[in-house]
């Protein structure tokens, strides 16, 4: 794993401001991953919006989950990027499966942002992940006018303002900053879900991945 202290926390936080993203490539070893993939088999899990599974609270099953989620480094980034005190109580690592063996067609249910305040997250890709394999895609700096595009409701009386459409997206100069994010096992994708973001469509194999969901005081109401 690499050391934290070989790690430029004002890069990454800069690199959070600018384009919501940044990725730690080889942060974890391939065996840490291998180890967590083989947990995954053995727990129970929910559907997502994309058809995906997801075991919510996998950190009550996995020691290495819980040292991924408890990673000093993260808790340190998503306070200073936020600006916000996070709700320590809440904090919890999803394991998350993307396979069409199972049904599932993305992770996420396509675009979205995740809160209009912003929202850290630590994502980690437990086996390579190619454009093919439903990689994390996220257009590059949307944070700042989100709130310009058209949104749709999710579901009859849904006023979050959270989900776009992909054909309203691609007529937005946004889209110009698309930005898919294939990687490899051990690669940690640090983000800001206030940009706009999806599981890309999975076309071959199974995704696995863990992330750490953070809350702070400033989520509270959906950021509005």
């Amino acid at each position: 794993m690499i050391e934290i202290d070989n790690i430029n926390v004002d890069e990454i936080l800069t690199s959070l401001e600018e384009s919501g993203y940044y990725i730690i490539r080889g942060m974890y070893p391939k065996e840490f991953c291998d180890t967590i993939i083989e947990q995954m088999k053995n727990v129970p899990y929910d559907r997502g919006d994309g058809g995906d599974g997801r075991c919510p609270m996998f950190d009550r099953f996995s020691e290495e989950a819980r040292s991924f989620m408890n990673n000093p480094l993260f808790t340190e980034l998503c306070g200073k990027h936020s600006r916000s005190t996070i709700i320590t109580e809440d904090t919890r690592c999803q394991a998350g499966i993307v396979s069409k063996n199972i049904g599932s067609v993305d992770s996420g249910g396509g675009w979205h942002v995740d809160n209009h305040a912003r929202q850290f997250k630590a994502l980690l890709y437990l086996n390579d992940v190619g454009e093919e394999g439903g990689p994390f895609a996220i257009l590059e700096g949307s944070r700042k006018t989100h709130r310009n595009i058209q949104t749709y409701a999710k579901v009859p009386g849904d006023d979050s303002e959270t989900r776009y459409s992909e054909e309203v997206l691609r007529e937005t100069p946004e889209w110009e900053n698309l930005k898919i994010l294939t990687g490899n096992a051990g690669d940690v994708i640090l983000v800001d879900t206030s940009n706009i973001h999806r599981g890309s469509a999975i076309e071959e194999g199974t995704r696995y991945t863990l992330t750490n969901y953070f809350y702070t005081e400033s989520m509270r109401n959906n950021g509005l």
